[in-house]
């Protein structure tokens, strides 16, 4: 599978416990991994192991504060400018029930940015770079690839924010002797636009919806859209329960593909500066490219951990 969903979306920053006195911290250093396994139908039955490892470290311009708000939602409310700089890798090892294998890794690095307006307002973006390869029995891909994402967020209210991101992609597949692979090549650009609100300290909701365009090597267009909604409750100040759904569709004449989440996930604090997080994924892909269907489905647990400093 040369392509997924960034698990990224299920990471938010996790904030810090309630201390005797205010607290104010200028760095975020996240550490998360995971592990998942499913299994693969079309051309044969196959079963499906995939792991992921990343860290994030954030510098945040105005300190973050203790305040009597839920700490998972401290950042969102007190919306400081940031820079940060993360970095990730994945495999996913496909085995064939009638014999062979195939192995995807990618790495990718990412930096990125947001500054604050007194009005609320913040302007900002990211630049993340992802290598890889595919190796299977018929040889070795070479994949990388470019994203670019334009941001622009407001608070129209202290607990309330809508933002618009422009994402541009450019991914290019190769294989053994260097030719470009036209089916797996293109470029893709999309805007998504996205709301965000605490209702009350205690219930969080965040809605996200997605359209553009997919221009395949081949000369192909395809039409992409997607779908988020995550909501969330805050039992006890230090706790954050969290479900989320989502799905991206990618669309021709002659081929479709769609590839849906969903997850449950728990934000705790151990201490004013140490978080963690547990998130169980189910990560499905459907393909049809009109000579035949394949489906992918994958069951992960995600494990992060946050240090305030």
């Amino acid at each position: 599978m040369k392509r997924s969903t960034s698990i990224a979306i299920i990471l938010m920053v996790s904030m810090l416990a309630m201390p005797a006195s205010s607290h104010a911290f200028n760095n975020l250093l996240e550490i998360y991994m995971g592990g998942g396994s499913g299994d693969a139908t079309g051309a044969g039955e196959a079963d499906v192991d995939m792991g992921m490892f990343g860290a994030e470290y954030t510098m945040y311009f105005t300190a973050l504060e203790t305040t009597e708000d839920p700490y998972a939602m401290r950042e969102f409310l007190q919306h400081p400018s940031y820079l940060n700089l993360g970095l990730e890798s994945q495999t996913m090892e496909t085995t064939f029930a009638g014999g062979g294998t195939m192995e995807d890794t990618s790495g990718t690095i990412s930096i990125g940015g947001m500054f604050y307006l007194p009005n609320g307002t913040g302007l900002g973006g990211t630049l993340s770079s992802t290598g890889g390869e595919e190796k299977s029995p018929g040889g070795t891909d070479d994949l990388t690839e470019t994203s670019v994402v334009l941001s622009l967020d407001h608070y129209v209210s202290d607990n309330t924010s809508f933002s618009v991101d422009l994402n541009s992609i450019s991914s290019e597949t190769k294989d053994d002797s260097g030719a470009i692979v036209k089916d797996d090549t293109y470029d893709q650009k999309t805007i998504d636009i996205r709301g965000s609100t605490l209702i009350n300290n205690k219930i969080w909701v965040t809605g996200l919806v997605g359209f553009g365009e997919q221009e395949m090597e081949n000369g192909t267009s395809l039409d992409v859209s997607r779908f988020e909604l995550e909501a969330g409750m805050f039992p006890m100040q230090k706790l954050g329960v969290f479900i989320g759904v989502g799905t991206e569709k990618i669309e021709g004449d002659n081929s479709e593909s769609t590839e849906t989440y969903s997850m449950l996930s728990a934000d705790y604090s151990l201490s004013e500066s140490i978080n963690i997080m547990a998130a169980f994924i189910k990560h499905k892909m459907e393909e049809d490219g009109g000579g035949g269907a394949m489906e992918v489905d994958i069951t992960m647990l995600q494990l992060a951990m946050g240090i305030l400093f």
